[in-house]
């Protein structure tokens, strides 16, 4: 970007609300051109919803957050190179990947449609293969979405999926593909669903759009935690980064914007005036901000965003046991179902044989929505129970009374600088938002700048729940910031 020519003006003062990845981008580019930057961060930590976890004297790491990178995310991966972590990149193994795990069949039931009785051979076998598609696109609700989300599509599943596969495929693939389709991989079958959207429900439609890159088998991680991309962008901003600031109020004028910050520490409010604002605050937790000079359409758009709730466990075991026979799982992950849901095997250590340690940490439940909603009404340790038992049918080594050393259990939507895991655009969370125009037209009037106040984050972008959208939202936000002429028109005179 080009620097900030500040020779005859003076220099806006920028303020930064947020240190996850979406304000840090924004503080590291702004830098860049010049433009000094305050970046105002409630906890004590930087990243926000990437956190890597390390569990205390040991050199073990579990992701409480952001875990997985698709090749596809290429500003991600630019800032993975700028700042020297390539080395670090390592593939991340999907469930469906993993031939050692196991995908709970009972959790699943069986597939949806009916069984054909002999007749047309031709009929047969598109009978078979829609039964075979419908089950794979079950298999990919049942592992991936939050209880909401099921409900309506074995709703879907149960009323018309059969015979929409059926006619869809009978029309639309040619017989010589129908061999492909039945070998198809679960990527594969998510990709071809793109025919049949139309006859889909919006939350549906939208939800395996959004899957596309879960399920793809070009995904990374980062070895030594993803948690090393903003920290090593926060020790690119030297002094720029106060933490344990709580934004109370913003104040939008004309001319400026007023915050009232609340130090966490000593407890004491003061007022601070900027010229501009960029907000990465996550949308619940900007609610609880008093805001006052915002337009009404803006008002009445972050009341509307809508968040899914989100909850992980993490284990230290005494050994990794899924290493050994029967299971030979070095990396991947298994679905039990029940209140668990996932598990996933990943290792994100830089050396796990430095240390000489047998441990391993097993990222023991990921659950989504109400299912994370349910765990969360739960204590930790009757969490850890619960979790425990269950992953006992597939891992009996875990009923051992020893062999969970320790344990982390993290909901996102308890935490008070977040309130949430992440944004979503499934009508079924918008009671007034039936179809995917109303949406979009929501998220367009988040993310528009009011004023003086800019905004960024996942949720301003069209790649939510996923780095690169907080990436790719703050570049957006910069250069519409930097093209804004009262920035570079700002006198000494207006000061």
């Amino acid at each position: 970007m080009k620097p900030f020519a500040s020779h005859r003006h003076r220099v806006p003062r920028i303020a930064i609300l947020g240190a996850g990845i979406s304000g840090l981008v924004a503080a590291h580019e702004l830098s860049q051109t010049g433009l000094p930057v305050t970046v105002f961060e409630r906890s004590g930590r930087v990243g926000g919803r990437i956190q890597t976890f390390r569990f205390p004297g040991t050199e073990h790491l579990g992701e409480l957050g952001a875990m997985r990178i698709p090749a596809s995310h290429v500003h991600t991966l630019r800032y993975i190179s700028k700042l020297g972590l390539n080395d670090r990149l390592a593939r991340f193994t999907t469930m469906f990947q993993n031939r050692n795990g196991v995908i709970s069949l009972s959790a699943l039931g069986g597939p949806p449609g009916p069984v054909l009785p002999p007749g047309n051979a031709a009929e047969e076998l598109i009978g078979l293969v829609s039964r075979l598609v419908a089950y794979k696109l079950k298999v990919v609700i049942d592992v991936f979405s939050p209880g909401e989300l099921r409900d309506i599509f074995h709703a879907y599943a149960s009323d018309r999926l059969y015979s929409d596969l059926s006619t869809l495929i009978r029309t639309k693939v040619d017989p010589a593909r129908l061999w492909f389709l039945m070998n198809a991989s679960v990527e594969e079958v998510v990709r071809f669903l793109g025919t049949l959207e139309g006859q889909m429900a919006p939350s549906l439609r939208i939800f395996f759009r959004d899957i596309s890159w879960e399920v793809s088998a070009d995904l990374f991680l980062l070895r030594g935690g993803m948690q090393q991309l903003p920290e090593r962008l926060a020790a690119s901003l030297p002094d720029a980064v106060h933490f344990q600031s709580e934004v109370q109020s913003i104040l939008s004028h004309e001319s400026f914007v007023e915050l009232v910050l609340r130090d966490l520490g000593s407890g004491t409010s003061r007022v601070e005036r900027f010229d501009f604002i960029i907000c990465t605050l996550p949308v619940p937790v900007l609610r609880k901000v008093r805001l006052e000079g915002f337009t009404r359409d803006k008002l009445q758009a972050l009341g509307k965003v809508r968040y899914a709730s989100a909850s992980k466990v993490l284990f230290l075991c005494r050994e990794k046991f899924w290493q050994r026979p029967p299971h030979h799982i070095h990396a991947g992950a298994s679905f039990v179902g029940n209140a668990s849901r996932q598990l996933y095997y990943n290792d994100i250590g830089l050396d796990e044989h430095a240390t000489g340690s047998t441990q391993g940490t097993l990222l023991a439940s990921y659950t989504l929505g109400r299912d994370s909603e349910a765990l969360a009404r739960l204590p930790d340790d009757e969490v850890v129970a619960l979790v425990r038992k269950e992953l006992g049918s597939i891992h009996p080594e875990l009923n051992a009374p020893d062999m969970v050393e320790a344990f982390k259990v993290h909901h996102w939507q308890k935490e008070e600088g977040f309130l949430g895991g992440c944004s979503v655009t499934w009508p079924i969370y918008y009671e007034d938002s039936r179809s995917e125009d109303d949406i979009t037209r929501l998220w367009n009037d988040v993310a528009r700048p009011d004023k003086r106040v800019y905004f960024a984050g996942e949720h301003c972008s069209d790649q939510r729940a996923w780095i690169e959208g907080a990436v790719t939202s703050s570049l957006k936000t910069v250069s519409m910031l930097l093209r804004d002429s009262r920035v570079s028109g700002l006198s000494a005179e207006t000061g």
